[in-house]
């Protein structure tokens, strides 16, 4: 299924891993939450993010993977998928570093394996991608979805693009596939290209990250890891 391994979520145990974040939120009866563990294990650092079987992106992964766009090309971090039975319930990740440098030859690589194989990474930005040793790895894997996808996905999936040329690549290559169907709208507003209208913006970027940090560091307090099943 998976040229990077698998390991049975009853064969982890989560109580000796350390939570670094959780997103536990239900939406109506959709399930959209996850958790975020890390470990050493010999030399290397190790991150396994956990879904439940409800989990609204529960089967994404094995799809970019089994259509090649998830391979040793792009995810090199990947260190395997976590299974209960046959069914994905995460994945484990190979510590990286930030680096938000634009690498051309891994967005020229992201452009042509969306095309070939009618999946996009929604989440794909130079803040979702980190450095492997020397290579670069798409994180957040789960966030893949078939080309037919693209409308729903600020209603449905509640997502957004985080890279808006990337964006209008895939809004193009939806028109001429479904050439009979309304184009969708770009999921964000475009931000402003003045540098006063950028300068207004800081202050709001700048709360809005501090408030991120705060909910990450005291969400592991007050955690619901209890809500995994196993």
């Amino acid at each position: 299924m998976t040229p990077c391994g698998t390991v049975q979520l009853a064969d982890i145990d989560l109580s000796r891993l350390t939570l670094v974040k959780e997103s536990c939120h239900r939406f109506g009866d959709q399930d959209h939450s996850r958790w975020l563990f890390r470990t050493r294990r010999g030399g290397e650092e190790l991150y396994y993010k956990v879904w439940n079987p409800t989990y609204i992106r529960r089967d994404h992964l094995i799809r970019g993977i089994e259509s090649g766009f998830y391979d040793e090309t792009t995810t090199p971090a990947l260190h395997a998928v976590i299974l209960a039975g046959s069914t994905c319930r995460g994945y484990v990740m190979n510590r990286c570093r930030p680096d938000r440098r634009r690498d051309p030859a891994l967005h020229a690589l992201v452009l042509r394996k969306t095309e070939e194989t009618g999946l996009f990474a929604v989440q794909y930005s130079r803040s979702h991608t980190m450095r492997y040793g020397d290579k670069r790895s798409l994180v957040d894997l789960e966030g893949i979805h078939p080309l037919h996808e693209l409308p729903r996905l600020p209603s449905y999936y509640r997502c957004f693009f985080d890279e808006p040329e990337y964006e209008r690549f895939v809004i193009d290559l939806y028109r001429r596939a479904f050439p009979h169907l309304p184009v969708p709208r770009p999921t964000r507003r475009a931000l402003p290209s003045s540098f006063p209208a950028k300068q207004a913006l800081y202050p709001y970027r700048k709360a809005r990250d501090l408030y991120k940090g705060l909910a990450i560091r005291f969400g592991t307090v007050f955690n619901h890891v209890e809500r995994i099943q196993h």
